[in-house]
């Protein structure tokens, strides 16, 4: 682990030349007593080899591990048990990262879902990431995400409403939390049973790119990945593609085609990288998860405290199934506001999707 730290924090190495190291010595441990050839053969160049030499001699690994230690974080290696399975075995996956909160969560990598959008959502992307989350969160999966601001926040705040703990992977390093108004936020992470972890080193600058490179490992940690919202740039866009390069499972939701926060998510149904969802049930039930729902008795207990369009929705609905698109014609609502009306009815426990975009009323 020491020697892990030592390789890590050497500023001149990138992520590729930690594998080709790791790969050629075999263990960190031994690349410290590595010559100038075998680095070279190794696929490193003269200068990097004269730079981690120096870094060996002058940084004392040992001690920084304990001060991190002392300040609650944690090294995992991937030679670790705690070291999650499904992270392992991603291309470049991390040869380590750093943690802070419960890392026993680590092991429950089967329940791990990403929920990812943009930093400026619409009305639409964040009703859509509340409405999923919080689903999701309810019936157990953990929910991962980059603790950005937007759509990350969102999923990470409805996990935590739910009671479910949530993992925060970040761009920055987890002792210099980034956007910095999320410090309470991270803080209420760690409190309520979730983790946060990043592969930078504590005290690495901040860089643009790690951004995009921890996204790899937002979708390498989940069994599928939720796009809530994307527009032509969005970084959730990186997510879906390194997710489908992986083999995950990745969904978005539905918009309009002139709404510019759906450019991108429309496109990742249309190349078939994304599978459209119109409800987070749908989600459930492809993952095999038992949905939970509360008996009718329980949820007459509640006030439904529904708004006007809800009630207008829920009095079009029948037993009998009722196509999505006659509900619409019937309600005057448009697509988008009658599908996320339908997913509060749903998660409400009053109506329910039985598939190819038909309705019923529960009660």
């Amino acid at each position: 682990m020491v020697k892990t730290h030592l390789f890590l924090t050497c500023a001149r190495l990138g992520l590729a030349d930690l594998w080709r190291i790791k790969k050629y010595f075999g263990s960190f441990d031994e690349a410290t007593r590595g010559k100038l050839g075998e680095f070279l053969q190794a696929g490193l160049d003269e200068l990097k080899f004269e730079f981690l030499k120096q870094h060996i001699a002058d940084f004392d690994a040992e001690i920084d591990l304990m001060n991190l230690e002392n300040q609650g974080a944690e090294l995992i290696t991937i030679d670790d048990p705690l070291y999650p399975e499904i992270l392992r075995n991603i291309y470049l996956a991390p040869v380590g990262f750093y943690a802070r909160g419960d890392k026993t969560l680590l092991g429950q990598f089967e329940r791990f879902f990403a929920v990812v959008g943009p930093r400026r959502p619409s009305r639409y992307g964040i009703a859509v990431a509340e409405i999923f989350s919080s689903c999701l969160a309810q019936n157990g999966m953990i929910l991962v995400s980059g603790l950005a601001q937007g759509i990350d926040a969102i999923a990470h705040r409805q996990a935590l409403i739910s009671g479910v703990p949530t993992i925060a992977v970040l761009g920055s390093d987890i002792m210099n939390i980034f956007p910095r108004f999320h410090t309470e936020l991270a803080a209420n992470i760690i409190d309520k049973g979730g983790l946060i972890i990043s592969e930078s080193p504590p005290g690495k600058s901040i860089k643009k790119f790690n951004f995009a490179i921890r996204n790899r490992i937002i979708s390498g940690l989940s069994r599928g990945v939720l796009v809530a919202e994307a527009g032509k740039r969005s970084g959730g866009l990186i997510t879906a593609r390194l997710g489908f390069e992986q083999n995950r499972n990745i969904y978005t939701v539905p918009n309009a085609i002139f709404e510019e926060n759906s450019i991108g998510s429309n496109r990742l149904i249309a190349s078939h990288v994304a599978k459209p969802v119109f409800t987070p049930y749908a989600i459930l039930e492809e993952l095999n998860i038992s949905v939970v729902k509360k008996s009718r008795d329980e949820r007459g207990h509640k006030k439904l405290n529904l708004d006007k369009n809800e009630e207008l929705t829920l009095k079009k609905l029948r037993s009998n199934p009722k196509h999505l698109h006659l509900i619409q014609e019937e309600t005057g609502l448009s697509l988008k506001n009658l599908l996320i009306v339908l997913s509060n009815l749903e998660i409400k426990g009053l109506a329910e999707n039985i598939g190819q975009l038909s309705y019923v009323r529960v009660r």
